[in-house]
């Protein structure tokens, strides 16, 4: 095992297995993660409330299953990959529940054409929900460091800060401003940014590795992630 990968695999799901109130993990679990089921449906070609409805049944079925039913027994591949398979697969189920209805019973195969509802213009649902993983897991890391940078009385350099933290370089006119508005020197105000960036890089990584099983499935999920997010 390479040094620094934890022991514990797909860590966010064995927390949900494993905690006292296993029910309440698993709704927050949902709860983080319903947005990219959301996109991807929304990108199948269904209006919102449609999809909104779809995506709230998906998860339901979830947690009506319980932790130990519905999260699968061997930790293998990446999260991610595995809700996309599993929101592909609730999509199918759905229509041919939809086509035994009106048919009297039984099962079709599912026509590409039908499953997927978009046009020539309608956004990849792939695509779609790969940007709101992204979006989610940068997400959770940023609401981390703000409780943290809170916890620590600098929610006001948080604040103003946080629109630095993509990456992007800044003009040392802007730089010095934004110091300036925090009654703060710009070599401090340099060096403090070098660090919460530095520790927002942390978090997104640990969000990451708590979705893989493997050191090498870590590194291609985060170029991944990185590559969505540019």
């Amino acid at each position: 095992m390479p040094p620094g990968f934890p022991e514990t695999r797909w860590t966010l799901i064995q927390k949900v297995r494993t905690e006292a109130d296993s029910t309440a993990a698993l709704q927050e679990w949902c709860q983080n993660y319903w947005q990219p089921v959301f996109s991807y449906i929304c990108a199948q070609g269904y209006d919102r409330e449609t999809a909104r409805e779809l995506a709230q049944t998906f998860f339901e079925k979830l947690i009506f299953k319980g932790p130990q039913n519905v999260l699968p027994q061997e930790l293998k591949g990446a999260f991610r990959a595995y809700l996309m398979r599993s929101v592909k697969n609730f999509l199918t189920d759905q229509w041919r529940s939809r086509q035994s209805q009106r048919k009297g019973g039984g099962t079709q195969a599912v026509p590409e054409d039908e499953l997927a509802h978009v046009g020539d213009e309608a956004p990849n649902p792939d695509r779609a929900f790969d940007q709101s993983w992204a979006l989610t897991i940068l997400t959770l890391a940023m609401t981390k460091l703000e409780n943290e940078m809170a916890s620590k009385g600098r929610s006001d350099f948080f604040h103003v800060a946080k629109t630095l933290l993509d990456g992007r370089s800044v003009t040392d006119e802007n730089r010095q401003a934004l110091a300036r508005s925090l009654d703060m020197q710009d070599g401090a105000f340099r060096v403090a940014l070098h660090r919460l960036r530095g520790r927002f890089r942390q978090l997104i990584e640990d969000e990451v590795r708590e979705t893989v099983s493997t050191e090498e499935e870590f590194q291609e999920e985060l170029g991944y992630l990185f590559q969505v997010w540019s």
